[in-house]
């Protein structure tokens, strides 16, 4: 998109743009209905199967062992390049320094704008997919909207910025443009994310058994009584699991971020470009495993509530 913008004439990137919004929709059609072949419940009985064969069992375990030591070695790198100072062909840097971590903290903006990130576009993915969801599951003749709701699986996150540029060039708030302020960064990362929190919760829904919801209703209870006690408390080890997936998503956001940061507004995942494009490697993995410190804990936090969750119902 941005090479064809340098060709002069601007309307070649809005045809493409179109295009790829026609073929994405098409295929998100296509895989959409594949996956509704998959919802057929089958009745089986689980049962636990052991094999006594030592050699596969050995196999098996030094497979796992090899891929395991593939998937972790670039953390071990990262951590190990984020203290080193020079690390060219060599087994180990040539020194380690806690440089790359003070110029990290140094400037605290970026740490500070991909929490904030964090703490308003996952509770928005979060609270628009439990409505989504609920819509979908009792009102069918609303099914068609959950197309619209996937779209962004499969558009690219540099046309849904270019498209918010378009729609909201216009739009202020007080004196300011909407497009320079962050609330425009806040709209694409929740598009963007909205998909993969929602067939998280949608899957949640479909768990729920539709007879204790028409119970409620018989006992007189109204619509928004009924949700709240009887399928919010079934739904939030789900809710939590997909506020896993929220948080991981959000904070690795960057192709919209390319486009609709505001200016001095840059959060972790644009640091990071831009350390790695200027050639600093060391910073750039300080700032890695400061990114992988936040996100994991708040994975711990929404593990920590599925767990309590699940034991009251255990």
């Amino acid at each position: 998109m941005v090479f064809l913008t340098s060709m002069g004439d601007e309307r070649i990137p809005i045809i493409f743009g179109a295009w790829t919004l026609v073929l994405s929709f098409i295929l998100l059609f296509i895989v959409t209905r594949l996956m509704k072949l998959t919802e057929i419940k089958h009745k089986f009985r689980l049962g636990i199967m052991t094999y006594n064969r030592p050699k596969a069992r050995k196999a098996g375990f030094i497979a796992l062992l090899l891929v395991t030591i593939l998937f972790l070695a670039p953390y071990v790198a990262i951590i190990i390049q984020s203290f080193g100072t020079i690390w060219a062909y060599e087994w180990l840097p040539r020194g380690f320094t806690m440089d790359n971590y003070i110029t990290a903290f140094k400037d605290f903006r970026p740490i500070r704008n991909t929490i904030i990130l964090l703490l308003t576009v996952t509770p928005v993915i979060i609270i628009s997919s439990v409505i989504f969801a609920h819509m979908f599951k009792n009102r069918r003749e609303l099914a068609w909207v959950n197309y619209l709701t996937l779209l962004p699986f499969t558009i690219p996150g540099v046309i849904i910025a270019v498209s918010l540029l378009q729609t909201y060039s216009g739009v202020t708030i007080g004196q300011t443009d909407l497009i320079a302020t962050v609330y425009i960064l806040i709209i694409a990362v929740s598009i963007r994310r909205l998909p993969f929190v929602l067939k998280i919760i949608e899957a949640g829904f479909s768990k729920i058994d539709v007879s204790q919801q028409e119970a409620a209703f018989s006992l007189g209870a109204s619509e928004v009584k009924t949700f709240f006690s009887v399928i919010l408390p079934q739904l939030k080890p789900v809710i939590y699991t997909a506020a896993i997936i929220g948080i991981i998503k959000v904070a690795t956001e960057l192709s919209s971020s390319l486009m609709l940061t505001p200016p001095g507004w840059r959060n972790m995942s644009l640091y990071i470009a831009y350390y790695v494009e200027e050639g600093f490697i060391a910073r750039a993995s300080a700032m890695g495993i400061i990114l992988i410190i936040i996100v994991g804990a708040g994975t711990l936090a929404s593990n920590l509530l599925t767990k309590k969750e699940n034991k009251k119902h255990a």
